[in-house]
């Protein structure tokens, strides 16, 4: 299988190029209308000088052009340093000087994002690589100079689209994720396109993005794992992806019942908002699975009500650096099991995880209390240029060991387990060594 990010796009094109691919406001965009601005976007980074090797912050909410970049930036074979739109100065400052970005892509003026006064918080000096500054949908206000380095538009119809063909690498990471740093600083996380492109046909197919009459709506951030995985996933399975480029609970049910969405994926705070704003008794006929990670312990009881009403709420495990949508549970659950956060591994057979007892750093068998370890074709690269983290991190023979991920097996019914865990239920069908 090619496993290369464009191949995506070339499969598209092959099955159904005049099909709507992304749906952004009133604006229907096809596969042969994507495939047109992504080479535009080629174009146009071979223009700013960006080629092998190099790195690009995006600081972009979600639209079309962040989904561009990503697929060009990946061809060209640089690197896109995803940068969140709620980081302020010293987040971004802390990414662009990790990653050693040379461009940041930003798009200013954003409704109560003040771009302008979080770059003014950022020191010029502490961004020896960052060289030039890219705005979209660049005006005349726009200045010629902004963090003391040049501004240029991001003009993609000044440059004709590339057709020569793509000889990038797959094995190259393509992709920084940044995790959230609670007792350490933040990691950046190296993904490559092989990870990706595999895990979105594997998606695509196990959660049925892949059917006739596959909708997706796109709620989450494209900066995270959650965001980007799910619409790689949807569009290699051919289903629309209704972009939204901020939540808002109203504005996702309408959504949601106008375009038939039938995937989504989200946390427990947005469906308590989509839900509250659609409080007629079966308010999405056409949803088939809305998976979700819990981040607080009162959802259960509102899930239920909600699974009650015919949404078909699922419990995700996913991190940065086995990517997002890793398991989902069951549909054919019962539902106080399916809300539960983990599942079955969408590699199911492909993937491998193991339990070691914390003490004693023995491997335990199924049914046992301690922290999981994951193999699988998802997992990460590494973490960039923190080859002590990486060590930590994984274990010599490649297992990934999450510094906070522990299971509760059913001898140990006292072991408190956060909301996403997985359920020892289910690691018995996951290959345990």
């Amino acid at each position: 299988m090619n496993t290369n990010l464009w191949s995506l796009i070339d499969a598209r094109l092959a099955e159904r190029p005049d099909a709507v691919a992304f749906i952004e406001g009133e604006r229907a965009i096809t596969h042969e209308e994507f495939d047109l601005l992504c080479r535009r976007t080629v174009a146009w980074l071979r223009a700013q000088g960006i080629g092998k090797g190099d790195r690009v912050a995006v600081w972009l909410v979600n639209r079309i052009e962040w989904l561009a970049l990503f697929f060009a930036l990946a061809r060209v074979g640089a690197t896109l340093v995803s940068v969140n739109t709620r980081y302020r100065s010293e987040e971004v400052s802390y990414l662009i000087e990790k990653s050693g970005a040379r461009l940041l892509v930003l798009q200013p003026g954003f409704r109560k994002i003040d771009f302008a006064g979080i770059l003014d918080g950022m020191d010029p000096a502490s961004l020896p690589a960052l060289q030039a500054i890219a705005v979209v949908d660049a005006g005349p206000a726009t200045p010629p100079r902004l963090l003391s380095r040049p501004v240029v538009p991001f003009d993609l119809h000044a440059h004709e689209p590339v057709q020569d063909p793509d000889e990038s690498n797959p094995d190259a990471c393509t992709i920084l994720f940044t995790t959230s740093g609670t007792t350490k600083d933040p990691k950046l996380v190296m993904h490559p396109q092989r990870t990706l492109v595999d895990h979105a046909w594997r998606c695509a197919h196990g959660y049925g993005m892949d059917s006739d009459d596959a909708v997706m709506l796109a709620m989450l951030p494209f900066c995270g794992v959650f965001g980007l995985n799910g619409v790689l996933a949807a569009f290699a399975g051919g289903a629309p992806v209704v972009l939204v480029d901020t939540f808002d609970g109203p504005q996702a049910a309408r959504l949601l019942a106008k375009h038939r969405v039938t995937h989504t994926f989200g946390s427990d705070e947005m469906y308590r908002r989509i839900l509250d704003a659609a409080p007629t008794d079966r308010p999405f006929p056409a949803a088939k699975l809305f998976g979700f990670g819990a981040f607080t312990s009162s959802f259960s009881e509102y899930a239920r009500e909600a699974c009650a009403r015919g949404i078909p709420l699922a419990g995700l495990y996913g991190s940065s650096e086995v990517l997002a949508l890793f398991s989902c549970q069951p549909m054919a659950l019962p539902v106080q099991a399916r809300i539960e956060g983990g599942g079955l591994p969408v590699a199911l057979g492909d993937a491998t995880v193991r339990i070691r007892d914390v003490q004693t750093g023995a491997l335990l068998p199924a049914g046992q209390s301690g922290e999981i370890e994951i193999s699988a074709p998802s997992l990460f690269l590494g973490y960039a240029n923190n080859q002590e983290a990486t060590a930590e991190a994984l274990r010599p023979d490649g297992f990934f060991a999450p510094a906070t991920l522990a299971i509760c097996g059913a001898t140990a019914p006292s072991c408190t387990r956060p909301a996403w865990v997985m359920r020892s239920a289910w690691v018995d069908s996951w290959s345990i060594r």
